[in-house]
């Protein structure tokens, strides 16, 4: 019997993997992470005059892609284990994180290919949260901080962020 805390997910009949397809892109999925997706090479941007917008791309080390994976694995599982033991409950329930952030491209002989992340999560950055005056102040970065996280989960107040990578 399918678990309706899953929706809007699918699940595939061969591996049990649930995930989501983007409607108007019927072959990029969204899955839970894998272990090899720690395997690609992640590369991360910062700021540069090289360009305003993305900056320089460096490579992430091997030792920081595996901390990354297991830090997001873990947030999937949990979800996803949620999700499940709440089966039995009738109306749809919330979780703290989403359980698919894996993007992949279906192939036509039913392979994917892993191409990047994508991650929402409460901002964590408080300069985000504070008004320009009070960018610069520590104390009231803080406060901001601080508040959004004590935000109950679907509280429409909560401010999130939402990031990846993409892998070339």
């Amino acid at each position: 019997m399918a678990n309706h805390q899953l929706h809007p997910l699918e699940v595939n009949s061969l591996t049990s993997e649930p995930f989501l397809r983007l409607r108007n892109h019927k072959n990029i999925i969204l899955t839970p992470p894998r272990a090899e997706d720690s395997t690609v090479p992640l590369y991360c941007r910062y700021a540069s005059h090289t360009s305003p917008i993305l900056g320089r791309i460096d490579m992430i080390s091997k030792e920081h892609a595996n901390a990354w994976y297991e830090k997001v694995k873990t947030q999937s599982d949990e979800s996803i284990a949620i999700l499940e033991a709440a089966r039995e409950v009738p109306g749809p329930i919330i979780v703290g994180s989403c359980p698919v952030r894996a993007i992949r491209e279906l192939k036509d002989d039913g392979t994917d290919v892993y191409l990047g992340d994508i991650g929402i999560v409460k901002v964590f950055n408080g300069k985000l949260l504070a008004p320009p005056n009070e960018a610069n102040d520590a104390e009231k970065i803080a406060q901001y901080l601080e508040i959004n996280n004590a935000l109950p989960l679907g509280d429409e107040a909560i401010v999130w962020s939402i990031g990846g990578t993409i892998h070339f």
